[in-house]
Parts: C-alpha cells; sequence; structure tokens
C-alpha cells in the first residue's frame, strides 16, 4: 500500500478552524503560488540508469519482486535486508539499496493477497539522482512542482510526522503521485507558525512566498492492481470492491470467512439486506446491497475510528474528524441536518464542494452543549455556526455510493 494507507490521522488541529485555504482564481498560472522571483531551474538531463516513472516503472522492478530479484537488479551486495522507518514510528520489513551512497533506496513489500501484489520504494538522498521522466527529484522546489502538475498542490504544515505530505493534486498531471515536501536546508527557519504543524495548506497560500519549500521524499509505488488497495472514490470503487460486485464476489475477494451476513437499519425502523466485513477489528465496514438487485453492493459505509480506508489522496477523512476539518477537506461550506432524530448530522449538500457524491453525518461530542436551535428535523448550515459551534461535533459516519 502506499505509505499515505499507514498515516491514520484522527483529526485537524484548531489552526484548521480559522477557515478554508485560500482560493486561487480559475485558469490563474498555476506557479504563481511562490514568489515570482523564485526562478524554475531546467529539468535534470535524464539517464535510463536513474530514471523512473511514477506507477508505472523504475529499475526493472515489478510488484511481485523479491529479495532474489531485487538482489540481480542492483548486485547483492549493494542489498541488504532490514526494517524501513516510514512515519511516526511506525517500521516494517524490507530491503536497503546502496546504503549511504546518493543512489540509496529503501523497499518494502506489503502483505496485500495472493493475486493483488505491490512493491513501494523510496527515494530520500539530499543528493539522490533518481529522476521522475516529468523531472522531479529530491530537491525540486514547491514552484517546479506546481508548474509541472498544472494545478496548485494542498498539503500538511511542516515540523512533524506527517510533516509535508502531499494529500490532493487539485486534478493535476501528478495526480496519484506519492510526495512528500519539506523546508530546503537553505533555509532561515523563521517562518510564519501558520504553516507548521497539523494544518492543510496549498501551493498558492501567501503564507508560503518566502518559503524554500523543495521535494523531499519520493515514493514509487506498483502494483498489479489498477486501482489503490484500500482507498476509494464514490461511484467506483471501494478497496478491492468495484461498482457491479455481488455477495460471490466479496467472498471470492476476501472470503466467506471474513463476511457477517445482516441486515443493516437504514432509519425510521428500515432495515436492508447487508453484511459486515472484517467484522469486530478496526477495518469493519457495513456493506448495503441493492434493494432491486438482491447481492448486489449498493453502497459501504466506515465508522470504525480506526479505520485503514482513505479517499483517494485525502487521508485525513475518516470518522473522528471534527467538523472545521471537513469543512476544510470540502474546500467549502455544507448544509447538515439538525440533531435529535434518525437522520440527525446528515450532510445535505456539500455546496459543490470537494467531497460531492460521500454520505457523512456528523454527531454532537456532548449532546447536552447542543444549543436548542440545532434541534429537529431541520437544515443547518456550517457557515452560520461560529468556531466554538463547529467543535462540537465531529463525523462519525461515512458512506461511499456504489450505485445510483
Amino acid at each position: 500500500m502506499h505509505l499515505r494507507n499507514l498515516l491514520w490521522v484522527s483529526s485537524l488541529l484548531f489552526l484548521l478552524t480559522c477557515g478554508k485555504e485560500p482560493d486561487s482564481t480559475p485558469g490563474s498560472p498555476a506557479s504563481t503560488s511562490l514568489s515570482e522571483k523564485e526562478s524554475i531551474s531546467d529539468p535534470p538531463v535524464l539517464t535510463d540508469e536513474f530514471r523512473f516513472t511514477f506507477l508505472e516503472e523504475f529499475k526493472g522492478l515489478s510488484p511481485t519482486s523479491n529479495l532474489t530479484e531485487i538482489r540481480s537488479i542492483f548486485g547483492a551486495e549493494n542489498v541488504r535486508e532490514g526494517m524501513i522507518y516510514l512515519v511516526d514510528g511506525i517500521e516494517m520489513p524490507g530491503y536497503i539499496v546502496h546504503e549511504g551512497e546518493p543512489e540509496e533506496l529503501h523497499i518494502f513489500v506489503p502483505d496485500i493477497s495472493e493475486d493483488l501484489q505491490e512493491i513501494n520504494i523510496l527515494i530520500r538522498q539530499a543528493a539522490s539522482p533518481w529522476v521522475s521522466e516529468e523531472g522531479i527529484q529530491i530537491g525540486t522546489s514547491l514552484a517546479e512542482l506546481v508548474t509541472i502538475n498544472g494545478a496548485p498542490i494542498s498539503f500538511a504544515g511542516f515540523s512533524w510526522d506527517y510533516g509535508g505530505f502531499i494529500s490532493d493534486w487539485h486534478g493535476g498531471s501528478l495526480h496519484g503521485s506519492a510526495i512528500r515536501l519539506d523546508i530546503g536546508p537553505n533555509g532561515t527557519g523563521d517562518y510564519p507558525l501558520e504553516i507548521m504543524g497539523d494544518v492543510r495548506l496549498r501551493s498558492d497560500n501567501p503564507l508560503l512566498e518566502k518559503v524554500p519549500i523543495i521535494v523531499g521524499e519520493i515514493e514509487v509505488s506498483l502494483t498489479n492492481d489498477p486501482v489503490k488497495i484500500g482507498t476509494y472514490a464514490p461511484g467506483k470503487y471501494f478497496d478491492r470492491i468495484r461498482a457491479g460486485m455481488t455477495r460471490a464476489d466479496l467472498i471470492d475477494l476476501y472470503g466467506i470467512e471474513q463476511l457477517r451476513d445482516s441486515q443493516i437499519h437504514i432509519g425510521e425502523g428500515e432495515f436492508v439486506e447487508g453484511a459486515f466485513l472484517f467484522p469486530a477489528t478496526p477495518a469493519e465496514v457495513q456493506i448495503l446491497y441493492q434493494e432491486e438487485a438482491p447481492h448486489a453492493v449498493a453502497s459501504i459505509r466506515i465508522s470504525h475510528r480506526e479505520t485503514p480506508y482513505y479517499l483517494q489522496d485525502v487521508y485525513q477523512l475518516a470518522p473522528g474528524l471534527d467538523l472545521p476539518g471537513l469543512i476544510a477537506l470540502n474546500d467549502g461550506h455544507l448544509e447538515f441536518a439538525g440533531f435529535g432524530w434518525d437522520y440527525a448530522g446528515t450532510v445535505l449538500d456539500w455546496q459543490g464542494g470537494e467531497l460531492e457524491g460521500l454520505g457523512v453525518v456528523l454527531s454532537p461530542l456532548n449532546y447536552e452543549e447542543v444549543p436548542p436551535a440545532l434541534i429537529g428535523d431541520i437544515p443547518l448550515q456550517s457557515k452560520d455556526l461560529d468556531i466554538e459551534g463547529r467543535l462540537l461535533f465531529e463525523v462519525v459516519e461515512i458512506t461511499v455510493p456504489l450505485a445510483d
């Protein structure tokens, strides 16, 4: 799985409650995100020896490459087994290639399944010669990256374990690429506190104009599955589940022992046929079947606070996220139902935001603190709540539709 698959962040800090990221003017040049005085260097000269492509090719490696093949490609004397540090104390067994050299690589192979394989390559050395076909390497500036992407880039603030991870390419050409940003070694260290910590930044934020942000880490993920395991997209897929699949397909994918048939409550005393997948574990989800097509998947519900699943490129969206964080990820305000009834807290309208298509339910942290004006079958606007009012609510359920 992508390193981001391991990066569970339960909530965003208070800085996110201060409002959404600054908007860009539609059609404006993406490179205006940094100071115009910052020049964009010529792309590095690519050579076959150190060239790679995101998600497709890296030095002859494949999703099924094992230690023997890795040693054959890089030389047995240049490969050793070891623990690969990922982030936040997380380590995974893997292989270290050309240790201590500029071309050093860290490789790990997650155990996904017998028929779906993946291999991940991490590039971290400051002077690394590895360079993508687009001209991206360690040290590439944020301005260059935005220009190559052709769209703004959103990423986590700096100076914490998840600092600099890019979470949204905003539809640009680098969508799906895994890159972590950092502040360059020539920086002054005197930067706004607003860009530090668990806050979501965007490349066109004026606070970044004088910050020398560069690519600090690159992950290349090779997989024989066209869709990333552990991610989801409304109407398309959820993990290994695709639109149109049935209960029989679920059994083939996960095994009947991981599926528990059940009646799923959908509100006001109504139930539909469904099942629990991976019951009583953090990966537990509810599968709801279509009423008009028995045992055909209609949608998947997530409610565990430690769920490993995430919306592609948006790893912060999960149960436990507060309302200010949800507004930030949506890149705009939203409308939701009042509380104290069966459909309490259901998001009714994303108002054209980034999370359009998802079903999300909010719940108060403490019902006793909810003002009477927010109780009942009424539509509520997040923009009408002050900061303290928004912090009263958190996400408790996410529904990913796979059928109309």
